[in-house]
Protein backbone atom coordinates (compact mmCIF):
# COMPACT_ATOMS: atom_id res chain seq x y z
CA UNK A 1 0.00 0.00 0.00
CA UNK A 2 1.46 3.60 -1.15
CA UNK A 3 2.83 5.74 2.14
CA UNK A 4 1.41 8.80 2.20
CA UNK A 5 4.97 10.27 3.42
CA UNK A 6 6.66 8.87 0.54
CA UNK A 7 4.50 11.07 -1.83
CA UNK A 8 5.23 14.10 0.72
CA UNK A 9 9.03 13.75 0.93
CA UNK A 10 9.19 13.63 -3.09
CA UNK A 11 6.63 16.95 -3.74
CA UNK A 12 9.21 18.33 -1.31
CA UNK A 13 12.00 17.62 -3.37
CA UNK A 14 10.43 19.00 -6.33
CA UNK A 15 10.18 21.81 -4.74
CA UNK A 16 13.63 22.30 -3.95
CA UNK A 17 14.14 21.96 -7.13
CA UNK A 18 11.52 24.35 -8.39
CA UNK A 19 9.71 21.84 -10.45
CA UNK A 20 6.01 22.65 -8.76
CA UNK A 21 3.81 20.98 -11.20
CA UNK A 22 5.77 17.34 -10.47
CA UNK A 23 5.26 18.95 -6.66
CA UNK A 24 1.64 19.30 -7.17
CA UNK A 25 1.30 15.66 -8.67
CA UNK A 26 2.82 14.14 -5.56
CA UNK A 27 0.52 16.80 -3.44
CA UNK A 28 -2.28 14.72 -5.16
CA UNK A 29 -1.57 11.82 -4.79
CA UNK A 30 -0.70 11.74 -1.32
CA UNK A 31 -4.56 13.36 -0.66
CA UNK A 32 -6.37 10.21 -2.41
CA UNK A 33 -4.62 8.08 0.47
CA UNK A 34 -7.04 8.23 3.24
CA UNK A 35 -4.90 7.00 5.38
CA UNK A 36 -2.51 9.90 7.24
CA UNK A 37 -2.86 13.65 7.89
CA UNK A 38 -4.66 15.06 4.51
CA UNK A 39 -4.06 19.08 5.48
CA UNK A 40 -0.53 18.33 5.15
CA UNK A 41 -1.20 17.71 1.30
CA UNK A 42 -3.37 20.70 1.24
CA UNK A 43 -0.89 22.98 2.74
CA UNK A 44 1.84 21.51 1.21
CA UNK A 45 0.22 21.73 -2.66
CA UNK A 46 -1.21 25.06 -1.56
CA UNK A 47 2.47 26.45 -1.77
CA UNK A 48 3.17 24.52 -4.71
CA UNK A 49 0.50 26.33 -6.38
CA UNK A 50 1.32 29.62 -5.65
CA UNK A 51 4.33 29.10 -7.02
CA UNK A 52 2.54 28.57 -10.27
CA UNK A 53 0.51 31.59 -9.99
CA UNK A 54 -2.93 29.18 -9.50
CA UNK A 55 -4.06 31.60 -6.64
CA UNK A 56 -7.58 30.51 -6.52
CA UNK A 57 -7.08 26.78 -6.21
CA UNK A 58 -4.00 27.26 -3.76
CA UNK A 59 -6.08 29.44 -1.30
CA UNK A 60 -8.93 26.40 -1.72
CA UNK A 61 -6.47 24.48 -0.17
CA UNK A 62 -5.63 26.20 2.30
CA UNK A 63 -8.99 26.34 3.40
CA UNK A 64 -9.26 22.59 2.85
CA UNK A 65 -6.01 22.32 5.32
CA UNK A 66 -7.38 24.55 7.98
CA UNK A 67 -10.79 23.14 8.07
CA UNK A 68 -9.22 19.79 8.70
CA UNK A 69 -6.13 21.29 11.28
CA UNK A 70 -6.76 25.07 12.16
CA UNK A 71 -3.00 24.84 13.80
CA UNK A 72 -0.94 24.67 10.21
CA UNK A 73 0.96 28.12 10.76
CA UNK A 74 2.01 27.62 7.42
CA UNK A 75 -1.11 27.34 5.86
CA UNK A 76 -2.12 30.64 7.30
CA UNK A 77 1.23 32.54 5.92
CA UNK A 78 0.37 31.41 2.42
CA UNK A 79 -2.99 32.21 2.75
CA UNK A 80 -2.40 35.36 4.12
CA UNK A 81 0.05 36.15 0.99
CA UNK A 82 -2.50 34.99 -1.85
CA UNK A 83 -4.71 37.82 0.10
CA UNK A 84 -2.06 40.28 -0.41
CA UNK A 85 -1.93 39.74 -3.69
CA UNK A 86 -5.36 39.90 -4.17
CA UNK A 87 -4.99 43.21 -2.23
CA UNK A 88 -7.29 42.21 0.42
CA UNK A 89 -5.40 43.79 2.97
CA UNK A 90 -7.89 42.96 6.14
CA UNK A 91 -8.08 39.07 5.00
CA UNK A 92 -4.30 38.89 4.64
CA UNK A 93 -3.84 40.61 8.36
CA UNK A 94 -5.95 38.51 9.69
CA UNK A 95 -3.75 35.37 8.30
CA UNK A 96 -0.40 36.54 8.89
CA UNK A 97 -1.49 37.24 12.74
CA UNK A 98 -2.86 33.89 12.89
CA UNK A 99 0.59 32.02 11.48
CA UNK A 100 2.16 34.88 13.66
CA UNK A 101 0.14 33.35 17.21
CA UNK A 102 1.54 29.86 16.18
CA UNK A 103 5.13 31.21 14.88
CA UNK A 104 6.30 34.66 16.28
CA UNK A 105 9.21 34.76 13.81
CA UNK A 106 8.25 33.27 11.01
CA UNK A 107 10.10 34.92 8.31
CA UNK A 108 7.22 34.76 5.66
CA UNK A 109 4.30 36.02 7.85
CA UNK A 110 6.31 38.82 9.60
CA UNK A 111 7.29 40.25 5.48
CA UNK A 112 3.86 39.72 4.22
CA UNK A 113 2.37 41.76 7.06
CA UNK A 114 4.79 44.42 6.62
CA UNK A 115 4.19 44.41 3.00
CA UNK A 116 0.39 44.71 4.34
CA UNK A 117 1.15 48.02 6.37
CA UNK A 118 3.63 49.11 3.59
CA UNK A 119 0.96 49.41 1.05
CA UNK A 120 -1.55 51.05 3.25
CA UNK A 121 0.96 53.75 3.98
CA UNK A 122 1.04 52.46 7.39
CA UNK A 123 4.91 52.95 7.98
CA UNK A 124 5.18 52.77 11.59
CA UNK A 125 3.34 49.67 11.42
CA UNK A 126 5.12 47.86 8.84
CA UNK A 127 8.55 49.59 10.48
CA UNK A 128 8.09 47.18 13.41
CA UNK A 129 7.26 43.73 11.04
CA UNK A 130 10.55 44.71 8.89
CA UNK A 131 12.94 45.13 11.77
CA UNK A 132 11.39 42.30 13.33
CA UNK A 133 12.55 39.78 10.28
CA UNK A 134 16.28 41.25 10.57
CA UNK A 135 16.50 40.29 14.06
CA UNK A 136 15.74 36.82 12.55
CA UNK A 137 18.03 37.00 9.19
CA UNK A 138 19.68 40.17 9.68
CA UNK A 139 20.69 40.43 6.36
CA UNK A 140 17.61 39.86 4.97
CA UNK A 141 17.64 42.03 1.41
CA UNK A 142 13.66 42.46 1.09
CA UNK A 143 13.08 43.93 4.48
CA UNK A 144 16.47 46.22 4.07
CA UNK A 145 14.54 47.63 1.49
CA UNK A 146 11.93 47.97 2.35
CA UNK A 147 12.84 49.85 5.59
CA UNK A 148 14.69 51.97 2.96
CA UNK A 149 11.68 52.60 0.96
CA UNK A 150 9.70 53.41 4.66
CA UNK A 151 13.05 55.86 5.68
CA UNK A 152 12.29 57.82 2.05
CA UNK A 153 9.25 58.17 2.64
CA UNK A 154 8.93 59.49 6.52
CA UNK A 155 12.18 62.37 5.47
CA UNK A 156 14.67 59.89 6.99
CA UNK A 157 16.97 59.89 4.46
CA UNK A 158 20.47 59.11 6.44
CA UNK A 159 18.58 56.46 7.16
CA UNK A 160 17.64 54.87 4.06
CA UNK A 161 21.26 56.10 2.19
CA UNK A 162 22.52 54.18 5.08
CA UNK A 163 20.38 50.79 4.58
CA UNK A 164 21.02 51.34 0.51
CA UNK A 165 24.49 51.16 0.95
CA UNK A 166 24.63 47.93 3.18
CA UNK A 167 22.48 45.95 0.47
CA UNK A 168 25.02 47.44 -2.11
CA UNK A 169 27.56 46.12 0.26
CA UNK A 170 25.75 42.43 0.37
CA UNK A 171 24.65 42.26 -3.22
CA UNK A 172 26.79 44.50 -5.56
CA UNK A 173 25.27 43.50 -8.61
CA UNK A 174 21.72 44.67 -7.56
CA UNK A 175 20.74 47.50 -8.92
CA UNK A 176 17.75 48.38 -7.24
CA UNK A 177 19.19 50.42 -4.56
CA UNK A 178 20.55 52.98 -6.77
CA UNK A 179 17.24 53.43 -8.05
CA UNK A 180 15.90 54.12 -4.33
CA UNK A 181 19.24 56.18 -3.90
CA UNK A 182 17.92 58.27 -6.97
CA UNK A 183 14.89 58.98 -5.76
CA UNK A 184 16.37 60.08 -2.39
CA UNK A 185 18.76 62.70 -4.10
CA UNK A 186 16.10 63.95 -6.62
CA UNK A 187 14.13 64.54 -3.68
CA UNK A 188 17.22 66.63 -2.13
CA UNK A 189 17.85 68.41 -5.05
CA UNK A 190 20.96 66.97 -4.90
CA UNK A 191 20.94 65.87 -8.54
CA UNK A 192 24.78 65.70 -9.22
CA UNK A 193 24.19 62.59 -7.04
CA UNK A 194 21.29 61.45 -8.25
CA UNK A 195 23.91 60.83 -12.02
CA UNK A 196 26.25 59.02 -10.02
CA UNK A 197 23.89 56.67 -8.70
CA UNK A 198 22.44 56.73 -12.31
CA UNK A 199 25.56 56.13 -13.86
CA UNK A 200 26.53 53.21 -11.39
CA UNK A 201 23.57 51.57 -13.22
CA UNK A 202 24.38 52.21 -15.90
CA UNK A 203 27.95 50.60 -15.77
CA UNK A 204 26.55 47.25 -14.10
CA UNK A 205 23.04 46.69 -16.01
CA UNK A 206 23.69 49.00 -19.76
CA UNK A 207 20.06 47.52 -20.99
CA UNK A 208 17.97 48.76 -17.98
CA UNK A 209 15.97 50.92 -19.93
CA UNK A 210 14.05 52.28 -17.14
CA UNK A 211 17.00 54.18 -16.67
CA UNK A 212 16.71 56.91 -19.43
CA UNK A 213 13.46 58.56 -18.77
CA UNK A 214 15.04 58.96 -15.24
CA UNK A 215 18.45 60.42 -16.55
CA UNK A 216 15.60 63.12 -17.78
CA UNK A 217 14.02 63.50 -15.21
CA UNK A 218 17.29 64.28 -13.40
CA UNK A 219 18.19 67.24 -15.99
CA UNK A 220 14.70 68.63 -15.91
CA UNK A 221 14.71 68.84 -12.31
CA UNK A 222 18.24 70.34 -12.19
CA UNK A 223 16.91 72.94 -14.81
CA UNK A 224 13.43 74.01 -12.76
CA UNK A 225 15.55 74.32 -9.54
CA UNK A 226 17.18 77.54 -11.01
CA UNK A 227 13.22 78.46 -12.31
CA UNK A 228 11.21 77.24 -9.67
CA UNK A 229 10.40 73.49 -10.23
CA UNK A 230 5.97 73.85 -10.11
CA UNK A 231 6.58 77.06 -12.34
CA UNK A 232 4.21 75.96 -15.42
CA UNK A 233 5.88 78.36 -17.67
CA UNK A 234 9.34 77.23 -17.64
CA UNK A 235 8.08 73.71 -17.27
CA UNK A 236 6.12 73.62 -20.23
CA UNK A 237 8.98 75.72 -22.26
CA UNK A 238 11.66 73.23 -21.21
CA UNK A 239 9.59 70.38 -22.18
CA UNK A 240 8.95 72.24 -25.96
CA UNK A 241 12.60 72.49 -26.24
CA UNK A 242 12.90 69.00 -25.87
CA UNK A 243 9.92 68.48 -28.37
CA UNK A 244 11.84 70.49 -30.82
CA UNK A 245 15.17 68.62 -30.82
CA UNK A 246 13.09 65.14 -31.16
CA UNK A 247 10.47 65.86 -33.71
CA UNK A 248 13.03 67.78 -36.15
CA UNK A 249 16.18 65.17 -35.31
CA UNK A 250 15.18 62.85 -38.26
CA UNK A 251 15.88 65.97 -40.84
CA UNK A 252 19.60 65.98 -39.79
CA UNK A 253 20.44 62.31 -38.57
CA UNK A 254 17.81 59.31 -38.98
CA UNK A 255 14.08 58.63 -38.79
CA UNK A 256 14.93 55.73 -36.30
CA UNK A 257 16.70 58.42 -33.94
CA UNK A 258 14.39 60.46 -33.73
CA UNK A 259 11.85 57.93 -33.15
CA UNK A 260 13.57 56.99 -30.22
CA UNK A 261 14.15 60.90 -29.05
CA UNK A 262 10.41 60.93 -29.45
CA UNK A 263 9.84 58.08 -27.13
CA UNK A 264 12.43 58.99 -24.87
CA UNK A 265 10.81 62.60 -24.80
CA UNK A 266 7.36 61.31 -23.81
CA UNK A 267 8.91 59.01 -21.24
CA UNK A 268 10.55 62.11 -19.31
CA UNK A 269 7.04 64.06 -19.33
CA UNK A 270 5.53 61.19 -17.62
CA UNK A 271 7.93 60.05 -15.28
CA UNK A 272 8.60 63.80 -14.56
CA UNK A 273 5.03 64.34 -13.64
CA UNK A 274 4.38 61.00 -11.57
CA UNK A 275 7.24 61.87 -9.80
CA UNK A 276 6.10 65.63 -8.91
CA UNK A 277 3.01 64.18 -7.90
CA UNK A 278 4.23 61.12 -5.98
CA UNK A 279 6.28 63.59 -4.18
CA UNK A 280 4.02 66.80 -3.44
CA UNK A 281 0.39 64.56 -3.01
CA UNK A 282 -1.41 67.74 -4.14
CA UNK A 283 -4.61 67.17 -6.08
CA UNK A 284 -4.18 70.84 -7.52
CA UNK A 285 -0.45 69.78 -9.22
CA UNK A 286 -1.98 65.92 -10.13
CA UNK A 287 -4.70 68.19 -12.18
CA UNK A 288 -1.55 70.41 -13.39
CA UNK A 289 -0.17 67.43 -14.24
CA UNK A 290 -2.98 65.72 -16.42
CA UNK A 291 -3.30 68.47 -18.34
CA UNK A 292 0.75 69.17 -18.95
CA UNK A 293 0.93 65.66 -20.37
CA UNK A 294 -2.55 66.27 -22.67
CA UNK A 295 -1.09 69.61 -23.72
CA UNK A 296 2.25 68.15 -24.42
CA UNK A 297 0.45 65.20 -26.19
CA UNK A 298 -0.88 67.24 -28.38
CA UNK A 299 1.98 69.55 -29.00
CA UNK A 300 3.59 66.26 -30.03
CA UNK A 301 1.19 65.68 -32.79
CA UNK A 302 1.25 68.79 -34.08
CA UNK A 303 5.06 69.13 -34.16
CA UNK A 304 5.02 65.46 -35.80
CA UNK A 305 2.24 67.22 -38.72
CA UNK A 306 4.92 70.33 -39.27
CA UNK A 307 7.89 67.72 -39.02
CA UNK A 308 5.98 66.04 -41.86
CA UNK A 309 5.33 68.72 -44.05
CA UNK A 310 8.71 70.29 -43.78
CA UNK A 311 10.03 66.68 -44.56
CA UNK A 312 7.95 66.48 -47.96
CA UNK A 313 8.93 70.15 -48.88
CA UNK A 314 12.69 69.40 -48.59
CA UNK A 315 12.11 66.05 -50.44
CA UNK A 316 10.14 67.78 -52.89
CA UNK A 317 12.56 70.86 -53.34
CA UNK A 318 16.41 68.99 -52.87
CA UNK A 319 15.12 65.66 -54.51
CA UNK A 320 16.46 63.34 -51.26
Amino acid sequence: MPNQNDFLIRARRFEDQDRFDLAVKEYEQAITIEVGDQSLAYQGRSRALVRLGRLEEAKSDCQKALALNPQLHLAHSVLGYIYLKQNKYELAQEECLAALRMESRDVTSLTNLGYVYLRQSKYELAEKKFLAVLDVEPNNIASLANLAIIYTNLGNYPKAIELCDKITQLQPRNVEPFFQLVRIYLEQSRFQLALGQLNKIFIAKPVTLKIYPLYAVVLVNALLKYFGRLNIFFRLCTILTFHIVALFAPLFFSAPLGILLSVFVLLAIVVNLWFCNYKYRDPALTLLGVFSLGANCILYWIFVWIHQLIEFYLRSLFGF
